[in-house]
């Protein structure tokens, strides 16, 4: 959320919402603040209050210190740069002044997770295919370095196909997934 220059992130609001309900665990409420009027809280409610408290707390705090840093740093520099998939229709040239040396390096990892047993991934930039993976049970993990032209907003799409095994059998699966990235050099995406 942006509020004039106060910018609250999900943590932050988590983070507010555990605060305000230890606080009407500790008051146990049967107050009145010019036009907020709360009523007495039984003590069993305000036991619950206090739990719930600490819980929203404790979770707003992990969010905060287990977010990615880069992340940290753009929220703090563009806290209101909100972009849709309709900003980016096809592919981006460098704004003037820019060169082509402002390539971007982006490192595509793909795993096999417990129980997943095959792997096919594709994946594309701007509708152009940058990556595909064939993983198994004896190449559990790949990596593609691709050199994007520059910086800027790109439109990702991702379409698989896995196969899960247990001890009722052997499933597979396919799908797709898409999106809009913001691709900058010197950071982790």
């Amino acid at each position: 959320m942006h509020y004039g220059d106060i910018f609250m992130s999900a943590e932050t609001i988590i983070f507010i919402f555990g605060c305000l309900l230890l606080l009407i665990a500790l008051v146990g409420g049967g107050f009145e603040a010019k036009e907020v009027k709360m009523p007495l809280v039984s003590s069993g409610k305000r036991l619950l209050c206090a739990a719930m408290g600490f819980v929203f707390i404790a979770i707003g705090l992990w969010l905060e210190f287990n977010r990615h840093p880069a992340d940290k740093v753009e929220a703090e520099q563009n806290p209101s740069t909100e972009r849709k998939a309709t900003d980016v229709a096809e592919p981006q040239t460098p704004p003037p002044g820019q060169s082509a040396s402002s390539a971007v390096q982006v490192r595509i990892l793909d795993y096999l997770v417990t129980g997943q047993t095959k792997e096919t991934v594709r994946v594309l930039f701007d509708g152009k295919t940058v990556a595909q993976f064939h993983l198994d049970e004896n190449e559990d993990s790949e990596y593609a370095d691709v050199t994007i032209p520059h910086e800027g907003l790109y439109n990702y799409e991702i379409d698989g196909d896995t196969i899960y095994t247990d001890s009722n059998g052997s499933f597979d699966f396919a799908g797709t997934g898409s999106g809009v990235i913001e691709l900058k050099k010197c950071r982790e995406h």
